[in-house]
């Protein structure tokens, strides 16, 4: 056998360069992916964004914002509201408690003034000559009880008062009966069946009294007082 030797080729660095390029240059360039005609089948190009991927558009995050804003303020308004209500329930409160505990002893008091009144008819009726030795000492006995009660009645702010001689007022007296009366003027009052009593700012009891009218052959109609003011005749009623 005869010895092969190896076949060498001096081929330059530039001449590979050059292939190279050709190469590179006969390549087919990448198709870009097509949705086919008749498939029906979506292909989404590599590196594209979806609706999602690319979020909210602009006029979306506004309209966001702004109902965001109107919630706030319902809720703001709705708290304002609630804080109000709130308050005002407190304040009532405080003034029921308070009003309960200045006019607690109201209607206990209220009961007593019957006796008041029996104890000055009492003493109406009790003769005060000195003859009697006896019903002066009875006298003096319901005085002192009496004065007792004025005193307690006094101690929780409880006071009389007297209507004779004053104007009819609708606002502290009741009128049972009007009486024809030609020396007074027509509307006073001419006498009592018990007195009013205040406590602390209100009216307790009104005083239970009888008013003066015109006679009336002097034309009593016109003269009057006002229907609405002084009744023609009425039972006691509580205060």
């Amino acid at each position: 056998m005869s010895d092969k030797k190896p076949i060498q080729a001096d081929i330059s660095t530039n001449a590979v360069e050059e292939a190279l390029r050709a190469v590179e240059k006969t390549r087919p360039a990448p198709s870009k992916p097509t949705v086919p005609e008749t498939g029906g089948v979506e292909i989404q190009v590599e590196g594209a964004a979806s609706e999602e991927e690319r979020g909210p558009s602009r006029e979306e995050l506004h309209q966001t914002i702004e109902k965001l804003r109107e919630e706030a303020k319902a809720a703001r308004e709705r708290m304002l509201r609630i804080a109000a209500d709130a308050d005002n329930t407190r304040k009532r409160a405080l003034r029921e408690r308070d009003e309960g505990i200045r006019y607690g002893n109201e209607e206990l008091l209220r009961e007593l003034l019957p006796v008041a009144d029996n104890l000055e008819r009492s003493l109406s009726a009790i003769s005060n000559d000195g003859a009697n030795q006896n019903a002066t000492a009875v006298r003096k006995g319901v005085e002192m009880i009496y004065d007792q009660l004025q005193a307690l009645l006094k101690k929780f702010q409880v006071e009389g008062f007297s209507a004779l001689g004053q104007p009819f007022d609708p606002n502290l007296h009741e009128a049972i009966s009007r009486v024809e009366c030609a020396d007074r003027a027509p509307g006073t009052v001419l006498s009592e069946i018990h007195r009013g009593y205040r406590y602390r700012d209100r009216l307790l009891r009104p005083a239970l009294v009888t008013v003066a009218c015109a006679p009336a052959a002097a034309g009593a109609g016109a003269a009057d007082p006002p229907a609405a003011k002084v009744p023609e005749a009425s039972e006691p009623k509580a205060p």
